[in-house]
């Protein structure tokens, strides 16, 4: 997933088909904090993870200059909807 202002890899999520595992892996941002971009990717794993029959590895990347409450809200939104397009 990528998008915004500024494109990057803020972080990693990964899932273990075999033990079921779910890992993440947050990338640091130029000032030390880290990426958010993150819980994006987690939800979109979590919403598909488990209709697959095998591994998976969703990177993330979204940065928005200024990003308000409610764009932060929609871009949960619109994973989901991603989610639910890559099911069907």
């Amino acid at each position: 997933m990528t998008g915004g202002d500024v494109p990057h890899l803020g972080g990693v999520v990964s899932f273990d088909f075999k033990s079921k595992k779910i890992s993440k892996t947050f990338f640091e941002s130029h000032d030390g904090r880290k990426h958010k971009d993150i819980f994006l990717a987690e939800q979109f794993a979590e919403k598909i993870k488990d209709h697959l029959n095998g591994n998976l590895c969703v990177t993330a990347g979204v940065h928005i200059d200024g990003i308000t409450e409610k764009q932060i809200d929609a871009s949960f939104v619109m994973v989901d909807e991603l989610a639910q397009a890559v099911l069907n």
